[in-house]
């Protein structure tokens, strides 16, 4: 009788690619893989299959990352930090970390934020296979392709809760180039802020986009005698306000559902600008004073960084 096929090429150890059910990932096998992970959060699959000789498929691979509760993430879009921006974080957090509470809630922080129909949308989950999802209607998405109407706006608010409305902003139509230039800012602040920070002792917080440091916005600020606060270059997250723009279009997708499934014309931009302005009426200001809370957290890690040579006494 002939030996098994199975049992031969196991004594001969001799392994024949797809002649076997490959053998789950052993021990050894383990902390090499949680090794190299660790070592590069970034390897590949190809990589991964590497550090354990093809021993293995991947799908045994992807069992003992499921076990051991790991997955991979889609890597954020960030700035680069060079250390003259670390430099100038670092020099911020030290101007003012005698503020108290009180003294951030004296501070109006404003952003502006592009609203574009569709982006922003709550993903959604389904046990639908994503092949069969367009069979099954299961699909998440725009059902146009392309450009997607959208609305430029501004807002602003203070520790103590104090806020603009949400202030649609339209480009220069004198401008050669369009968009929101140092114009647009400059008429938006003079209508704005003297309401706004009605009182002596507030400080108005802006980023330094060039249509904010533009000299005709400067101007126009010290002619309000608005104080304005210094602020690091690529520090969003600094900025307690950039909470609420994610807030704000998720509530948007709420109020409207049908906004995903309207035509890219004219009455649908003015529906994407009214309901963007009832969802931040709607916002629940309460999360503000987490944010502020998260905000101030950051601001006291800052104090604890050593840049280079520069310590903090």
């Amino acid at each position: 009788m002939g030996r098994n096929k199975t049992a031969t090429l196991l004594e001969d150890n001799i392994f024949v690619p797809g002649s076997l059910v490959p053998r789950g990932v052993d021990e050894a096998d383990r902390e090499k893989l949680l090794h190299a992970i660790s070592e590069n959060p970034k390897i590949t699959r190809e990589d991964m299959l590497a550090e354990v000789s093809h021993k293995v498929k991947y799908d045994s691979i992807r069992r003992l990352l499921n076990a051991e509760n790991m997955r991979k993430w889609r890597c954020s879009w960030r700035p680069y930090l060079t250390e003259a921006h670390a430099l100038k974080r670092l020099q911020w957090a030290m101007k003012y970390r005698h503020f108290t509470p009180e003294d951030w809630g004296r501070v109006y922080w404003s952003d502006e934020c592009s609203v574009e129909r569709g982006i922003g949308v709550k993903r959604e989950w389904t046990f639908i296979r994503p092949r069969a999802q367009p069979r099954e209607k299961q699909c998440q998405g725009l059902p146009y392709k392309g450009k997607q109407v959208k609305q430029m706006f501004w807002g602003a608010f203070c520790g103590d809760f104090r806020r603009t409305g949400l202030i649609p902003l339209f480009s220069d139509s004198q401008s050669e180039r369009g968009g929101i230039n140092r114009f647009v800012i400059e008429d938006l602040y003079r209508r704005i802020l003297p309401i706004l920070i009605a009182h002596e002792d507030g400080i108005f917080q802006h980023d330094n986009a060039p249509s904010h440091t533009a000299i005709i916005v400067r101007q126009a600020l010290d002619e309000m005698v608005i104080e304005v606060m210094d602020w690091p270059p690529i520090s969003p997250d600094l900025n307690p306000i950039e909470n609420l723009w994610t807030l704000l279009k998720q509530k948007m997708y709420e109020l409207r559902p049908e906004l995903i499934h309207m035509r890219n014309n004219d009455e649908t931009k003015e529906l994407l600008v009214a309901t963007a302005q009832e969802a931040w009426n709607l916002l629940d200001w309460k999360h503000l004073e987490t944010y502020l809370l998260r905000c101030r957290i950051v601001w006291k890690l800052l104090l604890k960084v050593r840049a280079g040579t520069h310590s903090i006494s």
